[in-house]
């Protein structure tokens, strides 16, 4: 493109790497960027409270008059997640698929977002313009419906984006993934490609969506009570096999969950999905419906507090209680960090007398992630000078790079970011960038949004872990008169006397000492009490002292 040869382009990584989720991607070039994807995580289990995990968006609010666009590869929140935030601080266009676009506009009309944002809607083989970058986009299979790569045009060679893809041949519903247009690429000549990392440890092929079928088919051909299928609200082709099935089987469907009635209303109006409407019946109603005429579709495969199917385990529920007639059939991957919430759930509902059938038992979830071979072949087909492993912890990251160094790609020409850090690419060099853009982790708690909440979670961290215990100090002219202990998840005291009596010792000693300056006093008195709790209980409870003035007399 007659550009000196000093140009490159930057790719960072603000989120998808070191973790499963929270996909943010940064491409600069010049005075121009570029952002694919602002998703979010779910928390971890000891991110107490904690509802969301943001990006870090602070690099781009600091260059947000280079960015020129926003891409999205899919629907799935750990790539559009968090469009909103991302919008609240950079307005500029965003380009997404079809149903990717529905779900965007949805979250953000339950935001109460003013519509002065532009999301357009992109469509397979099309290509927009975005300051110096020319962005294709390749249909690809994945869990869910019109999900794209991008073919990256920059003025120091070709990128391609994979997203998240697998290779299904035989895709329920959609068609397979546009393996010419990545072979063409390849022959174009691609400098580097970033590519899906999750299925990396996973021999062989990721199976078709088809292959589910036989088994589903035997579930709900035996089934003699109801049927209640968990499974992911975005899962579109997974959800018409079992509305194909509730068809077949004459059985009546009920939707519980919000997100999955969403869904399945976008999907409909957008004819994702193929069915007679009046095979629906209203949850309130299922009850007038004998247990053998009902399949129920709910949300809560990974076991989430909130979520239909614990409501149900757990008998809160409004309209659904479980028992022994009831299977429950578990259409869906663990995300990693869940384990402990969905077994949880599963001996709940077992505890019920109910069946739960779930992929260890029956074919019942296929990944909607390439596993090795798949991975192979993009890589054999793209052909690319350079590699970035991306979505995915690091061991995912590494198993990827380790794979293609098997296709021949250099181990100096692979490139395993970690969130923050960049590397820079000329048409005849890469290198990785020294410096790292600070990434503070954003959490998402209520409505609250900040990196101040990291504080909050150690402190719920420690509270889960040793409790509290609060000090009551009375003070009656210069003189303290009475201490009055509070605990809470640290100790009984009506049992433990002598601790009891050591506490309020220390707290007079200190007091004696440095009654004077009420700041030293709480300051020692809680050193010194941390130090005895450690010693004696091999514990450190949070503390909190308050001094109180009073006369005497009540």
């Amino acid at each position: 493109m007659g550009i000196p040869e000093n140009n490159y382009v930057k790719v960072t990584a603000i989120g998808g790497v070191e973790e499963i989720g929270r996909n943010c991607y940064v491409m600069e070039c010049g005075q121009d960027i570029i952002v694919i994807d602002a998703g979010i995580m779910f928390p971890r289990q000891d991110m107490f409270g904690i509802d969301l995990v943001i990006p870090d968006f602070s690099y781009l609010v600091q260059n947000k008059h280079k960015v020129k666009a926003l891409i999205i590869t899919h629907g799935h929140e750990d790539h559009i997640g968090a469009v909103s935030w991302f919008l609240k601080e950079i307005e500029v266009p965003v380009y997404a698929p079809r149903f990717a676009v529905a779900l965007i506009n949805k979250r953000l009309e339950e935001k109460n977002k003013k519509h002065t944002y532009r999301l357009i809607e992109i469509k397979p083989r099309s290509v927009i313009k975005a300051g110096c970058f020319h962005i294709e986009f390749i249909p690809v299979n994945h869990s869910i419906p019109d999900c794209m790569s991008l073919a990256i045009t920059t003025p120091v060679g070709n990128i391609l984006h994979t997203g998240d893809f697998k290779i299904d041949l035989t895709p329920e519903g959609g068609k397979p993934a546009d393996l010419a247009r990545f072979a063409y690429w390849g022959e174009k000549g691609v400098q580097l490609m970033l590519s899906d990392s999750t299925n990396s440890g996973v021999e062989g092929f990721t199976p078709s969506e088809q292959t589910l079928l036989h088994d589903m088919d035997n579930i709900v051909s035996s089934a003699s009570g109801r049927l209640i299928f968990a499974t992911f609200a975005s899962n579109i082709s997974r959800i018409q096999q079992i509305i194909n099935l509730a068809e077949k089987y004459d059985r009546r469907i009920a939707l519980s969950g919000r997100s999955m009635v969403d869904n399945i209303d976008i999907a409909c109006r957008l004819g994702l999905i193929k069915v007679n409407k009046k095979i629906f019946i209203d949850i309130e109603k299922v009850k007038s419906l004998e247990p053998h005429k009902l399949l129920l579709i709910t949300t809560g495969t990974q076991g989430e507090p909130m979520s239909s199917l614990m409501f149900m385990a757990t008998d809160r529920h409004k309209h659904i209680r479980i028992n022994e007639t009831d299977t429950i059939i578990l259409s869906s991957s663990i995300i990693p960090g869940n384990e402990m919430s969905i077994g949880k759930v599963v001996n709940k509902i077992v505890s019920k007398g109910a069946a739960v059938i779930n992929d260890s038992r029956s074919d019942v979830h296929v990944s909607g992630h390439a596993a090795k071979e798949e991975q192979k072949i993009l890589l054999h087909l793209v052909k690319p000078k350079y590699f970035i492993p991306i979505h995915g912890e690091p061991i995912h990251l590494r198993m990827h790079a380790d794979t293609a160094k098997s296709m021949g790609i250099p181990a100096e020409n692979i490139f395993i970011l970690s969130n923050g850090s960049s590397a820079e690419f000329t048409s005849k060099k890469a290198r990785m960038v020294s410096e790292k853009i600070p990434i503070r982790p954003i959490f998402i708690d209520g409505k609250g949004v900040g990196e101040s909440y990291a504080d909050i979670v150690h402190e719920r961290s420690r509270l889960s872990d040793n409790g509290m215990i609060a000090l009551i100090c009375c003070v009656n002219n210069q003189k303290l008169e009475q201490t009055r202990i509070i605990s809470r998840g640290f100790t009984d005291f009506t049992a433990s006397e002598n601790l009891k009596k050591n506490i309020i010792r220390i707290a007079e000693e200190q007091y004696s000492q440095h009654g004077q300056n009420r700041g030293i006093f709480i300051q020692s008195t809680i050193k010194k009490l941390k130090r005895y709790f450690l010693k004696e209980l091999y514990k450190m409870p949070i503390i909190d002292i308050e001094v109180i003035n009073y006369s005497g007399k009540e």
